[in-house]
């Protein structure tokens, strides 16, 4: 099993293996023993010409897991950047649906500072290129 492409991704080629549309947004745990791995999985995706396809958000000071382990056992810090990473998946998703290249769109809006990754004061409202629906800003401010 450890051979195969979902239980080791690093050990695919990704120019044969990786649809040619895909589009992926990884999401890094420094405080994680598969940290050294994924960032080796980067480094490769980035040498097989992919990594335009590809969004890294880095948290050097985040334990693994901390976007799925209950509120009860986070900090304040740890809450609040997970509900600004889930934030970042939707729109990761939601732009990825209307057909345009999620990747590119956050690199151009954020480039490396999205902002779950401490881009601050950064209000909901201000930020014109999240492409969320109404209903997903509506709430979004009733938990701000």
């Amino acid at each position: 099993m450890s051979g195969h492409p979902r239980a080791s991704p690093g050990l695919v080629d990704t120019r044969a293996c990786l649809h040619k549309n895909a589009k992926a947004l990884l999401i890094l745990s420094g405080l994680d023993t598969l940290w050294e791995q994924s960032e080796i999985w980067v480094k490769k995706v980035e040498a097989e010409g992919r990594l335009r396809d590809m969004k890294v958000m880095r948290y050097e000071d985040r334990k693994h897991g901390w976007t799925t382990i209950p509120e009860i056992a986070l900090s304040k810090e740890e809450r609040k950047t997970r509900l600004e990473v889930l934030e970042e998946c939707v729109r990761f998703t939601d732009v990825a649906w209307q057909g345009r290249d999620p990747v590119a769109v956050m690199n151009r809006d954020y480039g490396d500072h999205v902002k779950a990754q401490g881009k601050e004061n950064l209000k909901h409202q201000e930020a014109d290129g999240l492409d969320f629906s109404e209903r997903e800003r509506k709430s979004f401010e009733s938990t701000s």
